[in-house]
């Protein structure tokens, strides 16, 4: 472990911005906190972000052709506004349909554009982003399980749609999110370094970086070890929580190896490099075989061919290390993402607004276009998945950049690839991915706080995950 903290170098901590859930009754708010009653045959949709033109037209579509049920729009959009329907939430009034994920504001460099460069920056992680508790929400019985909808649906049924976003993204064996788009997060490595098998242990990342030149790094040699907790493994802690049964579960080998993995990545950054020569450093790593490993986000086929490029040979997506060894990767949700009261009043129109995020099909032509300029990326909607990978072996006219955050001067052409054997690697790892980036921001800050002592040499393991327990049991009776 020592090999790894001197072959990376380090850099400060960051503070993510933390917004508490708390589902207690706030005795302070009394009734006036709750918003007004809604009129009978009225179906209020919670906007957590900005009305956009598109949810504006598709509810005066829906509004014109019901006359016996219309779709008002409550906004929290605004700087208080998640704490607003939380309180709500907490007072027993739950809107019929909500968006359950808000879209914050760019991360602003931490440290300064010429010292700092953030191998997840293309994740597009956002400093201000908002992920509703949707799985404590549907333990607790606000939220309508929608497998019934999909499979009792005319027009879908479940051999109609990509299953494994979907079941990803169950709590207790239900599907209380809809949502029409997912991109997959990974790690990839060359073949010829990692193998070509689909998932690890720890024990075998090590084992296969050992081989390695010395001044070799597992990921980007600017990585700490805060940005691969809250950027690739903060989502994975809810896995040692169940709310159901108000229990922990975090002395178990399954977060030791999370800890261990954490453990190979420094602490801080000093450097004098600047913006431009931290990238020119990561490029030259990878074609050079001194990066095991880079973050790779797939959208679309040809971002397998794309990949393929950056270590100068073919990309293994191998994820990261898990305990049984199966393939680390995750989800990433993607366009809207809706969920509906279990107190809906008309849960049938609800759906009827909902199903379009599945159901609308596009053309190959429509897809190709789509893909050319990356206006969507995996879809839900079955058909749309097959037409847009058959579309991207003949589409002339994908642009992409250089190895992802790596910010080349120009962009470079591929297409047409041709060999259906891309779309057969990238539906393999779409196949093969069974977990979604959905992080709960209370909880991560609670273990990261709780593992600075451990990492800095304060506190035994033990003494962790005792303080872990008590921490994190704390905030699961303040939820209940």
């Amino acid at each position: 472990m020592a090999r790894f903290k001197s072959l990376l170098t380090s850099r400060g901590r960051y503070a993510l911005p933390l917004l508490a859930l708390s589902f207690l009754i706030l005795s302070a708010c009394g009734d006036q906190a709750r918003p007004p009653k809604v009129e009978e045959g009225v179906l209020t949709y919670a906007a957590l972000n900005p009305l956009s033109e598109e949810l504006a037209e598709s509810v005066e579509r829906f509004n014109k052709a019901h006359s016996d049920v219309k779709i008002e729009i409550q906004d929290y959009s605004d700087e208080n506004g998640v704490e607003r329907l939380l309180t709500e939430l907490s007072l027993g009034w739950v809107p019929d349909i909500m968006e359950m994920y808000r879209i914050g504001g760019r991360v602003a460099d931490r440290i300064g554009t010429d010292v700092q460069y953030n191998f997840y920056h293309h994740q597009d992680h956002q400093a201000d982003n908002y992920w509703m508790p949707y799985r404590q929400m549907a333990q607790k019985g606000y939220l309508e399980d929608l497998w019934p909808y999909i499979e009792n649906d005319p027009d879908l049924g479940l051999d109609a749609v990509l299953l494994p976003p979907l079941k990803a993204s169950e709590a207790n064996g239900g599907l209380y999110m809809l949502f029409g788009e997912v991109a997959v997060i990974t790690l990839m490595g060359p073949e010829y370094i990692v193998g070509d098998r689909p998932g690890w242990t720890l024990d075998e990342l090590l084992e296969t970086f050992s081989t390695m030149s010395p001044e070799s790094t597992v990921l980007r040699h600017n990585t700490t070890r805060d940005e691969v907790f809250f950027r690739l493994l903060s989502a994975q802690v809810n896995q040692f929580v169940d709310w159901a049964a108000k229990e922990t579960s975090f002395e178990n080998e399954k977060f030791y190896e999370l800890v261990d993995f954490l453990e190979t990545f420094p602490d801080k950054l000093e450097t004098n490099q600047t913006h431009s020569q931290i990238v020119a450093e990561c490029a030259r790593r990878m074609q050079e075989g001194e990066q095991m490993l880079e973050v790779a986000t797939l959208a679309m086929v040809p971002d397998v061919a794309r990949n393929d490029t950056f270590f100068r040979d073919r990309s293994t997506y191998i994820g990261y290390p898990t305990l049984d060894g199966s393939l680390g990767s995750m989800f990433t949700l993607h366009g809207e993402i809706l969920s509906m009261s279990a107190t809906c009043q008309n849960k049938d129109a609800a759906w009827e607004f909902m199903r379009p995020i599945l159901t609308q099909v596009y053309s190959g032509e429509e897809m190709t276009y789509m893909h050319q300029y990356a206006l969507i990326k995996i879809p839900i909607n079955l058909e749309n998945y097959h037409a847009g990978n058959e579309a991207d072996l003949e589409n002339p006219y994908i642009y992409t950049h250089g190895p992802a955050g790596v910010d080349y001067p120009e962009a470079f052409q591929i297409g047409p690839i041709k060999d259906p054997e891309y779309i057969t690697r990238f539906d393999e790892v779409v196949q093969n991915t069974s977990q979604i980036y959905w992080p709960d921001d209370e909880l991560a800050n609670i273990v990261w706080e709780c593992l600075g002592p451990y990492f800095a040499g304060d506190r035994t393991m033990e003494d962790t995950v005792r303080m872990l327990d008590s921490r994190v049991g704390l905030m699961i009776s303040e939820r209940q």
